[in-house]
């Protein structure tokens, strides 16, 4: 037998008995499985690999069972002698096994220990210089106009703040070809309240995610501007009349009492208000979506089926089925912005009370997204 700091070829060859027939395995697969236990006691991955191949091997339901709790109950016991991101890990670890093995209650138990890890990350920053006289001209440009209204209509028209979609994949995949290593292994992307959004590990979710990341970059980086862009329109303009903002905000797509709340946000806005600006906005942007979606043409709700409740698909849902009905470009902002897991996120982040306040730069997101949809049209050259 190896020594307890690794197998060496011990499982090895534990595993290539088991893969003989049946009536040529010998007597001794059990017990070999028993002292490798004993060894590796100490090992939780060794250990728990063990414990796999005894439940694999086991003729019983319940001690197969049995074997499976024991396999996650050694990575939660290999958490708490860890912390930090090695205790999530190792927490991750014990969540899939008792998800995959139908242990539900044991998973529900890990997901409430992995809530309450201290995860001790460190935050990285990195600067970007930008000439003065550059921001000037970009900003200045949304003020100079006769009224707020002409000033909105260009703040709506400029962008997608993400980056041209066709543009962006050729960023990443040089990215990816300059630095392949961070690419081939596999990583869990956590959401803001440090619970696990997406596992990455082809090379096709690498690429993807990446192309996330990097139209997230594009739009965190307008999100500042788009903030001194609207106090200046604030400050050159004034205060908007409320009526004249729902009539601003009034399409084909935005009923009066929708667009109403919106300019009701704008408002809130220009109050010194961001985070009551935020909530206001963000029903108004999904039912917007939910109107748009409609026009083209899709089903915006999904029927019951036996016992599954039916009700209205969601706005990521509603995002993902508008591919080839609006510029993609645009498209891919609106998911970034508002849904996409490993984006900006707002609308999930919000409504889901995973952002304690809606900042000013977040609500100036949303009401360039608000200004964009107002000039949408469906079945229109």
């Amino acid at each position: 037998m190896a020594s307890p700091d690794g197998p060496g070829v011990a499982l090895r060859l534990i595993r290539a008995l088991m893969w003989l027939p049946p009536d040529l395995q010998p007597d001794i697969v059990d017990g070999l499985l028993d002292e490798a236990e004993k060894v590796y006691s100490e090992n939780a991955s060794v250990d728990v690999t063990v414990l796999d191949l005894k439940a694999r091997r086991s003729r019983d339901a319940m001690d197969a069972r049995a074997l499976r709790v024991r396999q996650v109950e050694r990575w939660r016991r290999a958490a708490k002698e860890a912390s930090g991101l090695l205790r999530f890990v190792h927490l991750q670890t014990a969540l899939e096994l008792a998800r995959t093995s139908g242990l539900s209650d044991l998973a529900d138990q890990v997901r409430r220990e992995m809530h309450q890890v201290d995860l001790d990350l460190k935050k990285l920053s990195t600067a970007v210089l930008i000439p003065a006289e550059q921001v000037e001209g970009l900003v200045s440009a949304f003020d100079d106009e006769k009224d707020w209204r002409g000033s909105l209509l260009r703040f709506g028209v400029y962008g997608p703040p993400s980056g041209d979609f066709q543009q962006n994949i050729a960023a990443v995949e040089n990215q990816m070809r300059a630095a392949p290593l961070q690419y081939l292994v596999t990583k869990v992307m956590l959401g803001p309240d440090n619970t696990p959004v997406r596992v990455v590990s082809s090379e096709a979710d690498h690429r993807e995610v990446a192309l996330s990341e990097h139209e997230a970059r594009g739009v965190a980086l307008w999100a500042l501007f788009s903030a001194e862009i609207l106090d200046r329109i604030h400050l050159r303009h004034g205060l908007p009349d409320a009526g004249d903002l729902t009539k601003f905000f009034t399409t084909p797509l935005i009923p009066q009492d929708t667009a109403e709340r919106i300019g009701q946000a704008v408002l809130l806005y220009w109050q010194d208000q961001p985070d009551e600006s935020g909530h206001l906005l963000i029903p108004r942007l999904e039912a917007t979506v939910r109107t748009i979606a409609r026009e083209c043409g899709l089903a915006t709700f999904r029927e019951p089926l036996g016992e599954k409740l039916g009700g209205a698909r969601g706005l990521g849902d509603l995002l993902v089925a508008l591919k080839g009905r609006l510029d993609e470009s645009w498209r891919r902002y609106l998911v970034n912005l508002l849904s996409d897991p490993v984006g900006v996120n707002l609308r999930n982040r919000i409504a889901h009370g995973l952002l304690p306040r809606v900042l000013k730069t977040d609500a100036a997101l949303l009401i360039h997204a608000a200004c964009h949809l107002s000039l949408v049209r469906v079945g229109e050259e």
